[in-house]
């Protein structure tokens, strides 16, 4: 999985970072995240996350991807800007990406998503 950038993000921002779980059945498995970048409109990530699941079990799994971030008003404070579901139950582009993972074992399938405002 790779995390490359955030567009159109809201005016004072100061960190942004991108939190990915992998998950099964509500639960997660795995915890990373990308490193965090400070007072960019539109920061680039461009890093790159492995998670070791066999083939057998693409299909029950899935990834949730969340953009966190802290304001110039209340640095202190996490925000959720938004997030995106992507795996098989999930439908539309979300589980045509990750079919097309399940297709492709081992190869970067590449596609662009929108997170869901929160």
């Amino acid at each position: 999985m790779k995390i490359y950038k955030t567009q159109n993000r809201p005016q004072n921002i100061l960190d942004t970072h991108i939190k990915v779980v992998l998950m099964h059945d509500g639960k997660p498995l795995k915890k990373t995240k990308t490193g965090t970048k400070s007072e960019e409109a539109n920061p680039e990530f461009d890093e790159t996350f492995a998670f070791d699941v066999p083939q057998s079990e693409l299909a029950n799994v899935y990834v949730a991807i969340s953009a966190i971030c802290s304001s110039n008003t209340e640095k202190s404070e996490h925000k959720l800007l938004g997030r995106i579901y992507i795996g098989l139950p999930f439908g539309g582009q979300a589980q045509e990406h990750w079919a097309e993972m399940i297709r492709s074992p081992r190869n970067q399938v590449l596609m662009v998503h929108k997170l869901t405002e929160q």
